[in-house]
């Protein structure tokens, strides 16, 4: 059994615990199965041969050439004709997409014109006959903070990208409200289940440790990107130092950084507290498991910790964050935060860290079963199980 993921490959912690959980939840159904990862940021990476050019040095050297920049590397080097033999996607018994946003809309972009759907699905898997079952797990949205939804109303060409890739998947999760929201405005319905990263522990076989610190992530915008061009950066930074130095001062804490801007950045602003940074993801779940609670800005922090039965509140800047109200994690708007509130909610993390710990385990393992039924049912409707 082949099964291709669409994901990004050491790109982001958030995506590989995604795609972790994933293959766990896939292991349970299927046995064992051979993977192959394709970088969704670099499609060419479908083909036998490329799957890690997008980590070549001499590849970040050409992107920085005019003509390069973004995805035009990767379809200058996949002009060439198609080889079924070794390609990731012709050559599969079951295609993933793993995660991450796939709907959002905003000034700068639109879905509908990401970089892998044309030429990993519309060429690559479009030309198949049969055609293997496509899943779309654990779909998000990407918006602003407080996004209802409504700036898809009338949105004609990313309603009609949303319909088309829900029509072409055998099943689709979306792991948010927001999301079910606007694939309902394209004239669908989807199951909402919790972000599968809950389970990237598992597949690790990793178990909680004993609790050593609190957990903090800082990102210098409270998330990816500025969706309010009146948030001050400036003045979020200086309410975490506050906040930061008045918890040092009473338990052990821990800046998890999960890119090297984000490693830099607490380098420089709060030199005094000790830091963590890897290029193996599996060393964040190993951090994760040790931390007693926590405070964070990257939300699948949250779901680390939670899949070790550890709370963890998240402070965020887009609607991402309210993933985590899911697995009833508290979510905060960044923009709304000083050092006094940063202070309340860790106290209010604080206090409810036990009943936590006590409740989460049966509500994670109620959800795998969600999950598996949903997996089953497809994947014996294809014939695959």
């Amino acid at each position: 059994m082949k099964v291709t993921f669409i994901t990004t490959v050491a790109h982001n912690v958030g995506d590989d615990f995604v795609r972790d959980g994933i293959c766990y939840l896939l292991e349970r159904v299927l046995g064992p199965f051979e993977a192959r990862l394709i970088h969704k940021h670099f499609p060419v990476t479908a083909r036998r041969g490329c799957e890690q050019l997008h980590l070549q040095p001499v590849v970040h050297m050409l992107r920085r050439l005019p003509g390069f920049r973004g995805d035009r590397l990767s379809r200058w080097l996949d002009a060439r004709p198609l080889d079924a033999y070794g390609d990731a996607i012709l050559e599969c018994d079951l295609l993933v997409q793993c995660g991450a946003p796939v709907y959002w809309l905003n000034e700068r972009s639109a879905a509908q014109n990401n970089e892998w759907y044309g030429p990993l699905i519309k060429r690559r898997w479009h030309a198949r006959s049969p055609r293997p079952p496509f899943l779309n797990l654990g779909a998000g949205a990407c918006q602003a903070f407080d996004s209802d939804g409504t700036e898809f109303v009338g949105a004609v060409a990313m309603l009609a990208y949303v319909r088309e890739l829900f029509d072409l998947c055998a099943l689709t999760t979306v792991r948010e409200g927001l999301a079910e929201k606007i694939v309902a405005l394209a004239g669908r319905s989807a199951r909402v289940l919790p972000c599968p990263s809950l389970w990237a522990r598992h597949f690790h076989g990793l178990s909680p440790a004993e609790g050593e610190y609190v957990a903090l992530n800082f990102m210098p915008l409270g998330g990816h990107y500025q969706f309010d061009p009146s948030f001050d950066a400036n003045r979020w930074r200086q309410a975490f130092a506050d906040f930061l130095n008045r918890v040092a001062a009473e338990e052990p804490c821990l800046l998890v950084c999960h890119d090297r801007a984000e490693e830099a950045a607490a380098r420089r602003w709060f030199p005094s507290v000790k830091r963590f940074y890897s290029a193996d993801h599996r060393d964040y779940l190993r951090t994760y498991a040790r931390a007693r609670y926590g405070l964070v800005n990257r939300v699948h922090a949250a779901f680390a910790m939670a899949s070790f039965g550890r709370l963890a509140a998240v402070i965020g800047n887009d609607s991402r964050a309210h993933m985590a109200e899911l697995i009833d994690v508290p979510v905060f708007d960044v923009r709304a935060m000083d050092a006094a509130r940063l202070m309340n909610v860790w106290e209010q993390v604080r206090a409810r860290s036990g009943d936590y710990t006590a409740h989460i385990g049966k509500r994670i393992d109620a959800i795998e079963q969600d999950y598996l039924v949903e997996l089953r049912l497809v994947l014996e409707r294809h014939g695959l199980v």
